[in-house]
């Protein structure tokens, strides 16, 4: 290992945007000598599984683990329930461990809330209104576990004593509240990642061990901006705030709390980078080498970044890699940037690719053989891992 860099005045160190892609192949369990041992050291990497498409957990799961066809994270999640799916950065699914889950879930609580709110004043909910159909939603999450249909259908059809006002709309976003607020849970009762049978259940019962609101030993948004260049650095504050959802000014004050932190420039760049001491030892030579990966759609390495994600593509490719939205296709990365992208054909069961670059430029028989640890992968049905 070699750390690339010059100094830059007294205390600022400089790198080229080759550096910072190796740092984050390293740190992402991305080089064929640093693979996840388990599916929680990829959770904790992240700070999080993005788990918002079906196929994105997978994905990244199989680029990452020694032994991906030993593992489910349907299984995990939703029978063993060592992991909870929860809305929580941009107010987006993760899928998170119970040492990650008070931290993110109550960091980003405010900005979630915000939302509820919204559709309280939009379909003019009642304090009374709320309290009744809470308590009815309690009630039969108690029983069992049920669909938002089943919920909905109970409270409209059966004779319950609540307001003649309510409506599907008035449930969803008391459902809605109930859920961001961490009473109730999402589940899945599909065994298959390409299925998704969503249920809703009482948190404290299907996770009995957990506690959201939990006391944390400091502010749950300055912890989570701590993970986050911890895991994701170099990054900077643009990148923070795009990441977690929160508040520029609240995360330049958090920079003055955060121990251990460098700030570094990084060529064609003009915003300052912040990354953790640590990080140095394990800033790496480029070299020759053509590791090819094949990504998830909306992978944590490409998502987990906003102002610095041109680290992974030229300005050019841009929108090749990143549609109108903003949301990262499934791509291919070889040694830390994306040259091309990857589609799941569902009727096929198989994947389609396109390249950005010559195949000259490939390793072909990298790219054959992860193009086959990802199919396979992807085509297994999770009951068979159960």
């Amino acid at each position: 290992m070699r750390i690339i860099c010059e100094i830059i005045g007294a205390d600022v160190k400089k790198f080229t945007v080759d550096d910072i892609r190796m740092v984050n192949l390293n740190n992402h369990f991305l080089l064929p000598d640093n693979k996840a041992d388990n599916i929680n050291d990829v959770i904790e990497t992240f700070v999080g599984l993005h788990s918002a498409r079906l196929i994105t957990p997978q994905s990244t799961l199989s680029a990452r683990l020694k032994t991906p066809k030993k593992h489910s994270i349907i299984k995990s999640s939703f029978v063993d329930k060592s992991f909870i799916k929860l809305r929580c950065m941009r107010g987006t699914l993760h899928t998170v461990n119970y040492e990650l889950a008070p931290i993110v879930h109550q960091a980003t609580l405010k900005q979630r809330i915000r939302v509820c709110i919204g559709l309280y004043n939009k379909n003019k909910i009642t304090l009374k209104v709320e309290k009744e159909i809470t308590l009815i939603i309690t009630d039969i999450l108690s029983e069992k576990n049920r669909s938002s249909k089943e919920i909905e259908q109970y409270i409209l059809n059966v004779n319950v004593n609540v307001n003649v006002n309510v409506n599907v709309n008035v449930i969803r976003a008391i459902l809605k509240k109930m859920w961001e607020l961490g009473y109730i849970c999402y589940l899945s009762e599909s065994n298959y990642w390409g299925n998704e049978m969503r249920v809703y259940g009482l948190t404290s019962t299907n996770y009995p061990e957990l506690n959201l609101n939990t006391t944390l030993s400091s502010n749950p948004a300055l912890l989570l901006i701590d993970l986050y260049i911890s895991k994701y650095g170099p990054v900077t504050i643009n990148d923070m705030s795009w990441w977690s959802g929160l508040p520029k000014r609240s995360i330049i004050n958090f920079l003055a709390e955060i121990s251990n932190i460098e700030k570094i420039q990084v060529e064609g760049f003009s915003s300052t980078f912040y990354m953790k001491n640590s990080t140095f030892d394990r800033i790496i030579s480029n070299g020759k080498s053509k590791l090819v990966t094949f990504l998830a759609y909306e992978d944590p390495s490409l998502k987990g970044y906003y102002e610095s994600r041109i680290r992974y593509i030229e300005n050019e490719k841009y929108f090749k890699l990143f549609n109108p939205i903003g949301e990262a296709r499934a791509s291919i990365l070889q040694n830390g940037k994306v040259i091309g992208v990857w589609f799941w054909d569902k009727k096929r069961n198989d994947i389609n690719y396109e390249l950005f670059i010559s195949s000259r430029n490939i390793s072909k028989k990298d790219l054959k053989e992860k193009l086959e640890i990802t199919t396979d992968y992807l085509r297994q049905s999770v009951s068979n891992l159960v």
